[in-house]
């Protein structure tokens, strides 16, 4: 069974091509990282800011344990799963070693930082602003793609890419 963990800054596409990429591959699952952290934690979710607190990175790891369990659990049953979350630099997705026994193909989506920022204005989100700020600070602090490489990861630049195009990429090289 394939496992991928497509990561990327904010407004790529993750979501999008991780929700289509699901949908192609039978039985699959879609693990959505942000999700788990924002969307399942009731009280005392903690978000990304200008600094990046140590709740915020406990929060971060938790989550990210989360999903390696859920790709477990699921992988061993048949299923390919697809994990969606954002490219942190702090941690540089380390916490995703906990399932290298799966073979996970880490691809991580950079298309031109103006492109990401043009897809950031045309979603219809009350966090566009906050969504712009976090486009800037993980494109300044992100690895060269030969930086990217060496960790692991399939850089794959999607500025010329709908997400349908994306998808076929990623589902020829899987």
């Amino acid at each position: 069974m394939a496992v991928l963990v497509v990561v990327g800054p904010p407004a790529v596409g993750k979501s999008t091509v991780t929700r289509l990429l699901a949908n192609a591959l039978t039985p699959s699952i879609r693990v959505d990282v942000d999700y788990i952290r924002d969307g399942m934690v009731v009280n005392g979710a903690v978000l990304p800011h200008e600094t990046w607190s140590s709740a915020l990175v406990a929060q971060l790891a938790a989550a990210r344990a989360s999903a390696c369990g859920i790709a477990r659990a699921y992988s061993a049953i048949g299923f390919d799963v697809v994990i969606d979350d954002f490219y942190d630099p702090h941690s540089r997705l380390e916490e995703y070693a906990a399932i290298d026994d799966l073979r996970p193909r880490r691809v991580i989506l950079v298309p031109e930082r103006a492109v990401a920022q043009e897809r950031s204005r045309a979603r219809d989100d009350a966090a566009a602003a906050f969504i712009a700020a976090g486009i800037d600070e993980v494109y300044a602090l992100l690895p060269s793609a030969e930086a990217l490489a060496a960790d692991g990861w399939a850089v794959l630049d999607t500025s010329d890419l709908t997400a349908e195009q994306t998808r076929d990429v990623l589902l020829g090289s899987t």
